[in-house]
């Protein structure tokens, strides 16, 4: 077995037990972020998941997302609720407004008031100081606000969601289910559902998940790159001789570049980029981040 070979063997050996280590770290922690206490919040105001106000979805979806939303709250302990509202729809009840105004401030603040009104979450709201001497539990309410001339879905954290799901990371659910709300409201709650799940099982901060694959393709990349790398270098060894920079009557002449001062200008360059319509954050008890679609 030649040198080469038998490195890139070596090097296959230990990024794969590098995967293995961080899958079963990936896993270790998933099952931690599970486990949790059976539901003790007995002042949520409602047992309704589903609040369709704009009528986007069918009695048969509407009763689906029920369904997909109970066994998520089982699964990660948290209250998880779904909203849709428009133009038309009355939130005096909450104290806030689907019109008027910037949208993405509107349907945030629509989110948080919907959440703070039904006392949604999955343990009693503590001691604190965001309402009433108390603040948020753990929870995660999903507003989608259809307006005539623009679209936009956030996602509110509260409690344990909010330190498990960062708000750069409620953006990243939003824009994952944006892409399908406007066609298939039904599928695009779905997907943020899926994100939302896997965001809890992470080790927390919205760090995405280490599975296996990804760890395997990883480990092969690497691999090729160092085994063409090492090939790369042989075939240099091989094929380059001295004769090979002599041919001819071509002479090298030594020439070199002295420096023998150094000056450095800086020079400070402005960010012309945007927030490109999404918008992140929320203090007093709440996080979470939203996206138009």
């Amino acid at each position: 077995m030649s040198k080469v070979l038998k490195k890139f063997v070596l090097a296959m050996i230990v990024l794969l037990g590098i995967g293995i280590v961080l899958f079963g770290i990936y896993i270790a922690k998933s099952k931690a972020n599970m486990k949790h206490e059976a539901r003790n919040n007995t002042e949520c105001r409602t047992n309704e998941r589903v609040f369709d106000y704009a009528d986007k979805l069918s009695d048969s979806e509407e009763e689906e997302l029920r369904n997909d939303i109970k066994e998520l709250e089982d699964l990660v302990g948290m209250d998880v609720a779904v909203v849709t509202v428009d133009q038309d729809t009355d939130l005096s009840e909450f104290g806030a407004s689907a019109t008027g105004g910037n949208i993405e401030s509107n349907t945030k603040d629509i989110a948080e008031k919907i959440c703070d009104t039904y006392r949604f979450g999955w343990e009693e709201w503590p001691a604190g100081t965001y309402l009433d001497g108390r603040d948020a539990s753990t929870s995660v309410v999903i507003v989608a606000n259809w307006q005539p001339t623009d679209r936009y879905v956030y996602l509110c954290t509260s409690g344990k969601a909010r330190d498990r799901i960062s708000d750069s990371k409620a953006v990243s659910i939003t824009k994952y289910g944006g892409k399908k709300l406007r066609e298939d409201p039904f599928t695009g709650f779905e997907r943020i559902l899926k994100k939302t799940k896997r965001a809890m099982k992470s080790s927390g901060g919205g760090i995405d998940f280490i599975s296996l694959p990804v760890c395997a393709l990883v480990a092969l990349v690497a691999s090729i790159i160092f085994f063409a790398v090492n090939f790369s270098k042989k075939a240099g060894k091989d094929t380059t001789t001295a004769s090979t920079y002599s041919k001819g009557r071509a002479q090298v002449v030594d020439k070199r570049d002295i420096f023998i001062r150094k000056e450095v200008h800086s020079v400070k360059i402005e960010s012309s980029s945007g927030g490109g319509g999404s918008s992140s954050g929320g203090g007093g008890g709440h996080g979470g981040g939203g996206s138009h679609f």
